[in-house]
């Protein structure tokens, strides 16, 4: 065989292959039509739920109708991870955080506010610049979000959420040294 041949023969299989990887596209969640469900507000329950398929690449809001004892919504969150699993409900909306962690790098990726309305069931999600603990969300409409990162000038970051508005943001904790007694 002419080495000609054979050079040709290993790049087009090599590009052949390559081909074929490109167009190996990963699964996709079934697409979210937005449809209203304001009959629920008040009487449900929210949780995320991975995925069974392919828990990597996206939830689901699963919406349970207390009065019924069944599940009334599962709006597929394709990209969303359930990672903290609790949603929180409040004037018509539902929220939730997610987290991207690259576990094998021991990193924190981008994290986000997920809002479901359920007025017209539109799905959106707030950049989040902190993660950490929160404190569900308060008869004021406000949502507490206490960084687990901590600034030795400013203090400990706070993202201060105002759910009738969906707007957030930041303050800060004084560091303790500088509190006084």
């Amino acid at each position: 065989m002419d080495m000609r041949k054979v050079i040709l023969y290993s790049v087009i299989s090599m590009l052949s292959l390559l081909l074929i990887g490109c167009l190996e596209s990963r699964p996709h969640m079934p697409a979210h039509t937005p449809e209203p469900f304001p009959e629920l507000n008040g009487k449900a329950y929210a949780v995320l739920a991975p995925w069974k398929a392919h828990p990597d690449y996206g939830s689901y809001l699963v919406i349970y109708d207390l009065e019924n004892l069944k599940v009334a919504k599962r709006i597929p969150l394709e990209g969303t991870k359930t990672f903290v699993h609790q949603c929180h409900y409040w004037g018509g909306k539902y929220y939730f955080r997610n987290f991207n962690i690259n576990f094998s790098k021991s990193q924190l990726g981008k994290c986000s506010l997920g809002v479901v309305n359920s007025n017209d069931g539109s799905v959106k999600y707030i950049p989040l610049e902190w993660t950490g603990q929160t404190t569900g969300i308060t008869q004021d409409g406000k949502m507490y979000i206490l960084s687990n990162f901590y600034d030795r000038e400013k203090g400990l970051p706070v993202t201060v959420l105002n759910a009738k508005t969906d707007e957030m943001k930041i303050m800060y904790s004084p560091p303790p040294f500088l509190q006084q007694e």
